[in-house]
């Protein structure tokens, strides 16, 4: 069997908490070696959405939160590493 490449699902979201937990859910049980995957939740919400994260990254090691410093997804945004190397986002 030909192993897999690691790979990064970045989620931007702001102000979802209705449908966040949903997502993660979902994204968590793809059929995909969880040492393979990250997912990176990109968010600055001012509703529940930041708690939500944090709960599915206590529930599954392979989300990680991480706050922006504006709205929505920025260009250029920039997040070093993901499973060793770098991913950016314009």
């Amino acid at each position: 069997m030909t192993s897999r490449p690691s790979i990064s699902v970045i989620f931007p979201t702001y102000n979802r908490c209705d449908v966040v937990e949903h997502t993660l859910e979902h994204l968590v049980a793809q059929d995909y070696p969880a040492e393979r995957i990250e997912i990176l939740v990109c968010d600055n919400s001012s509703d529940g959405t930041p708690a939500m994260v944090v709960h599915g990254a206590r529930k599954s090691g392979d989300v990680r939160p991480l706050a922006e410093m504006g709205l929505g997804l920025h260009v250029e945004f920039e997040v070093v590493p993901t499973n060793g190397h770098a991913a950016k986002v314009t």
